[in-house]
């Protein structure tokens, strides 16, 4: 009784999308440990082209080809640049071996322009929300514009985000918690993909417990918008514009990583870490934590967006035993 209960709730709260539903029929579900195998496989090829990359970035400075002052910048914008190598990798991946068309990964056409506009405005105000309780608070202390701005790098920084914020959507629920509900509950993919992208930030500096648990939470709240909007441009818009609006808008670590890039300059009172999240940045403290728990619970009372996906009715399911699968 329990149980049915809990699942008539969550298919209330979170019903089935389109695009979940389509991946189920074009491609074999695989157990979870393999699933999640497979996702490591995949990031690790990432990292080792990643680190190639960077490689190369060094020896170019080492010829002075790039300025030593200016190398700290450059590499910060080409990492985010870099990340389209995730975007590339994920779409092979589910395009030719799980045999998935772009509409299960939430790329629809239909309204992409108007969702990604909205996901940017949302992705400003939850990150300005968590810099208003850090103000009101008296941890975060206001010290003006930034005395020189380089219109031009935040313009670098800003669509390096727009690929990093897709890439880490892209990875972790277009391709993961897709894959995962092709045979678990909606409810299990969300939890193991959050834990997932929580667990991706493993070696950023200055990183906490509180800034892991904000990590997952942030994870859930993205997995729940896209599953509630049913594709993948509004919540890669949220994360891009909180990335963006943290580190050069307001001049606040990126989950560990400062930019000297930035508009605006405030300082974390150290003492009060647990609230700003000291050097690791407001994703590390209780004010964000705040603004993802009151935002996971607006978004699972909003009713779920009406997909346009195509519908199964002409689709025929492929024969899988004539395919040529990964032996797991």
């Amino acid at each position: 009784m329990c149980m049915a209960s809990f699942n008539d709730i969550s298919n209330d709260l979170l019903p089935q999308p389109e695009m979940i539903a389509q991946a189920k029929v074009q491609s074999k579900s695989r157990k979870l440990i393999a699933e999640i195998g497979i996702f490591f496989l995949i990031f690790i090829i990432y990292v080792i082209i990643q680190g190639i990359a960077a490689g190369f970035l060094f020896a170019l400075l080492q010829t002075g080809f790039i300025k030593r002052e200016a190398f700290e910048t450059v590499f910060d914008i080409f990492i985010l640049f870099i990340t389209i190598i995730i975007i590339i990798l994920v779409l092979i991946y589910c395009r030719f071996i799980e045999k998935r068309k772009l509409q299960t990964m939430g790329f629809e056409r239909t309204g992409m322009f108007s969702e990604y506009l909205i996901g940017l405005a949302i992705g400003f105000l939850m990150f300005a929300a968590s810099v208003l309780i850090c103000v009101v608070t008296g941890t975060l202390v206001f010290q003006g514009v930034a005395s020189t701005i380089s219109w031009s790098l935040l313009l670098l920084f800003f669509f390096g985000y727009v690929i990093q914020g897709m890439s880490e959507e892209v990875l972790c629920r277009s391709y993961l918690m897709v894959s995962i509900a092709r045979r678990q509950t909606i409810p299990l993919a969300i939890l193991v993909s959050s834990a997932t992208f929580s667990a991706l930030h493993f070696a950023n500096p200055n990183t906490s417990a509180l800034a892991f648990v904000n990590l997952f939470l942030f994870g859930v709240f993205a997995a729940v918008y896209f599953v509630k909007r049913g594709d993948i441009w509004a919540i890669a818009a949220i994360h891009s514009s909180w990335n963006f609006v943290q580190g050069n808008v307001f001049g606040i670590a990126v989950s560990g990583k400062a930019s000297e890039v930035t508009i605006f300059r405030f300082v974390s009172m150290s003492q009060h870490a647990f609230i700003n999240g000291g050097d690791f940045g407001l994703e590390g403290g209780i004010a964000v934590t705040i603004v993802l728990v009151v935002s996971i619970l607006l978004v699972l009372m909003t009713k779920s967006r009406k997909t346009h996906i195509n519908h199964l009715d002409n689709f025929s399911p492929p024969a899988f035993e004539s395919q040529v699968l990964p032996p797991f």
